[in-house]
């Protein structure tokens, strides 16, 4: 890559006096300005008797409180748009904006994060809102696939527990426990401030003008990370009611993100199900049309790893379509890759990361992503030189240490038929 390309993966990183990380990236050509703000308090803190806690937090942020829900509106009154969402290690309110309206957003994105009123009412209807969004997901097959294989694959990690949360801790929730997780989460040393696209130093000045909030005399515990240990189950099937198709998942527990060996399982990744060259793809739509989606996935995170791969078919196919997806896997183990595919992998991940730089809602997403899991600017550049120096040999040893028979678990959700 041209070092011009590579001084794109690089952004600016200063930690503020209230311990407040500011990440920032300007782009000179950018015609709208992206305010976020990442929390590092996502469902994988939470213990599984509050499973939910983080996303409902999130959902009261937007909606807590009559003038919440102004706030929220008064964005789109100036022509942006405002965005949350929770994931398993962080939630992250993302802005887009015209540049001369930095000043009234940041105002706005501050009083949503750090004032503490929330009313009764607003978190009984937030409530309810998110107990219909834990029963949509449940009538989605690929939800309960991916939850049913995270379920195999890990008995002690909260990876296990749905980022929704369950339905049972969400009803049972009181207001008083979400005040305490806003409490205790959203302060300053768990927040990363992020600035990308048209801004000037002028703006920043006046961004962290509202973000000066002082930092707390006792930092908030973090949860201790999670070392997965023991056998998983080996295979689960599912009878689940108005489905046509039949849905397979099958994957293996991996590595956290900062483990030298992720890399070059995400050129795995690559091989087996980016793209329309990629091997499964050619396998199970060109050669044998037996899938219409077909997809494989490198899941990391700061103290988890795992590898899927997931497809629909029709029933009668599973057999055949187990096969070929085993004998794909087994090729990586036991076959070398010629130089030219791995190179044509390394091209799709070098492309997809300069995509994300361009994509103004990628960008605060992958800046954020990079700062939980390495704390240091220099990460996504660092990266794309691992990729690059990944061997044919390296990911043959890593999907025989990874991808073993042995530690393969799958999932199977096939239709039920009324009795």
């Amino acid at each position: 890559m041209a070092p011009n390309m590579l001084n794109a993966l690089l952004w600016k990183r200063r930690i503020l006096s209230n311990n407040m990380r500011l990440l920032l990236y300007p782009k000179k050509s950018a015609l709208t300005t992206q305010l976020s703000v990442a929390i590092e308090y996502g469902s994988n803190s939470d213990p599984e008797d509050r499973s939910g806690a983080a996303h409902l937090v999130e959902h009261m942020l937007a909606g807590g409180s009559k003038e919440r829900i102004n706030r929220s509106q008064s964005i789109e009154s100036i022509g942006g748009t405002i965005e949350y969402s929770t994931s398993y290690e962080d939630t992250i309110i993302i802005t887009d904006i015209i540049p001369n309206r930095i000043a009234e957003t940041a105002r706005i994105l501050s009083e949503q994060l750090f004032d503490s009123t929330f009313e009764e009412s607003n978190f009984k209807t937030e409530q309810k809102t998110v107990l219909n969004e834990i029963a949509e997901a449940s009538d989605d097959p690929w939800k309960t696939l991916e939850v049913t294989l995270r379920k195999n694959l890990f008995k002690n990690h909260p990876i296990r527990l749905p980022t929704l949360g369950l339905r049972r801790t969400v009803s049972g929730m009181s207001l008083a426990e979400v005040k305490e997780a806003h409490s205790t989460k959203y302060v300053p040393e768990n927040l990363v401030l992020i600035l990308t696209g048209k801004f000037s130093d002028a703006a920043l000045e006046t961004v962290l003008k509202d973000f000066s909030i002082p930092t707390r005399e006792h930092a908030p515990s973090k949860i201790a990370t999670c070392t997965e240990y023991g056998n998983h189950a080996h295979e689960t099937t599912i009878q689940k009611k108005g489905i046509s198709q039949t849905y397979f998942s099958i994957g293996a527990r991996t590595v956290p993100a900062n483990h030298p060996d992720a890399p070059t399982l995400d050129l795995v990744e690559t091989l087996m199900g980016s793209g329309v060259s990629s091997r499964l793809f050619v396998t199970l739509r060109l050669k044998n049309p037996l899938a219409y989606t077909i997809d494989a996935r490198h899941e990391l995170g700061s103290d988890f790893g795992y590898f899927h791969i997931d497809c629909a078919i029709r029933e009668n196919n599973l057999p055949k379509t187990q096969r070929f997806i085993k004998e794909a896997i087994s090729g990586m183990r036991d076959e070398r890759v010629s130089e030219d595919e791995l190179k044509k992998c390394k091209n799709i991940i070098i492309a997809d990361t300069l995509r994300t730089i361009d994509s103004s809602q990628d960008l605060p997403l992958t800046l954020a992503d990079f700062e939980r899991k390495f704390n240091n600017e220099n990460a996504l550049f660092d990266y794309v030189n691992l990729i690059q120096n990944v061997s044919t040999n390296d990911i043959n040893e890593a999907a025989r240490k990874y991808l073993g028979e042995e530690r393969l678990s799958s999932v199977i959700i096939i239709p039920k038929t009324s009795s």
